[in-house]
């Protein structure tokens, strides 16, 4: 016998809209409390609580383009990861309350924007919220909420970073931080990366310009430019400013020694060379060393060559590794070699995430005396709740094992 389908319990289209009613009001109030306090949603009148209702901001909702993002199913997943951060980051509001990212962009953005400008007379306690939420606009709590979230989003998109396709930037146009009756809608797009060729170590390779590239636009902004002085270069003896690029070579490797994005590297280098003028570098021979942070720990160096009528760089080199002033140095105090350091994981920053060496005092401290300390604090940036994180007491008798034969050595 075959089964009946269940039947669709009818809701009539007038008791929809109540439910709509009431569960905007319910988040309308949460979003005022987290703003300026509890009591004063009850202080306004049902009349205009309608009237809100009927000029609500929408859901905030993210459109996706297949030439993007190929696959269905990553499309999906996509999606669900951005709602899902969407509810999860948080701004702090000046009560020191935090509001989600989904309900400021709809709610939050709501009280904001339409309660500063009611007409005069709409409700008897209205002069009083606009007092209380007039700091918000009027600080610079908004402008830098409104870019933090941007920031936040965009972190996100690194991973869809392609050389030689381009970054891939949100369009915010339509989000309600932006434009008055937009359809708060979300899109992608790519911005083509500026390539050309150079002849390197007698191989034609690939470079892409650096720049700055706004998170809530689809072109790039200001180029860098860069002179010799700013890089350290005595040799060199022009004072021009050169374009600076970035070979494939050298994300590929940052993205493999720091773990991270080469997408973020990229976007943070053509940042910092658009409006930095002073840079940390260590001098070589025929190049210079930038220094390169993640966030405030110092993680490693790209190398930086001059080329004619530019500035390359070249690779990128993480601080355990030979070349570095971090890397002579943890050489010289445990007498390992680049083999050695490939065989315990340091040359990347596996053996930083995977094993607990700042649970280790004596195997720390000979990091941290080398300069390496950061990378221990850069480590706990990663997620390791899914992940063993391994005793490092193997990696310590291997380290100092070596130290030890060393010194039997040089007393021979």
């Amino acid at each position: 016998m075959a089964k009946r389908k269940a039947s669709v319990k009818y809701v009539s289209p007038v008791k929809t809209d109540l439910l709509a009613q009431k569960a905007f009001f319910e988040r309308l109030r949460t979003a005022m409390i987290k703003l300026i306090g509890d009591g004063y949603f009850e202080k306004i009148p049902k009349i205009t609580l309608l009237k809100c209702y009927n000029v609500r901001y929408p859901t905030v909702k993210i459109e996706l383009d297949d030439r993007i993002i190929v696959d269905a199913k990553e499309r999906k997943k996509y999606k669900e990861d951005f709602n899902n951060r969407l509810k999860t980051l948080q701004i702090e509001t000046l009560t020191g309350e935090s509001i989600s990212y989904a309900s400021f962009l709809t709610e939050g953005l709501f009280v904001l924007q339409v309660f500063n400008h009611l007409p005069q007379g709409e409700f008897k306690e209205q002069d009083c919220i606009k007092d209380l939420l007039r700091p918000y606009i009027d600080g610079k709590w908004y402008s830098s909420m409104v870019w933090k979230l941007y920031v936040d989003l965009a972190y996100y998109n690194y991973t869809l970073f392609d050389f030689y396709k381009g970054s891939v930037q949100f369009v915010f146009a339509e989000l309600r931080t932006v434009k008055a009756g937009g359809s708060n809608t979300v899109s992608l797009a790519r911005v083509p990366h500026q390539l050309v060729s150079e002849e390197i170590d007698n191989v034609v390779r690939p470079i892409a310009r650096l720049g700055y590239l706004p998170s809530n636009t689809v072109e790039w902004g200001q180029l860098a430019f860069v002179s010799a002085a700013q890089l350290g270069f005595n040799d060199v003896v022009s004072t021009e400013k050169l374009p600076i690029y970035i070979q494939h070579h050298a994300l590929r490797r940052y993205e493999e020694r720091s773990f991270d994005s080469a997408g973020a590297a990229f976007i943070m280098l053509g940042h910092r060379f658009a409006f930095t003028e002073n840079h940390t570098t260590v001098v070589g021979k025929k190049h210079t060393l930038l220094a390169f942070h993640a966030g405030v720990h110092k993680i490693g160096y790209f190398v930086v060559t001059h080329h004619s009528d530019k500035w390359i760089l070249r690779t990128f080199l993480l601080l355990t590794n030979e070349g570095t002033p971090e890397g002579e140095k943890l050489k010289e105090l445990t007498a390992i070699n680049k083999i050695d350091a490939k065989y315990l994981k340091i040359d990347t920053m596996e053996a930083f995430i995977h094993y607990d060496i700042i649970g280790d005092k004596k195997l720390s401290a000979i990091f941290t005396e080398a300069g390496c300390g950061p990378l221990l604090e850069y480590a706990k940036f990663f997620d390791r709740s899914t992940i063993e994180v391994k005793s490092a007491d193997s990696m310590s008798k291997y380290l100092f094992t070596a130290v030890a034969t060393d010194d039997i050595e040089d007393r021979d």
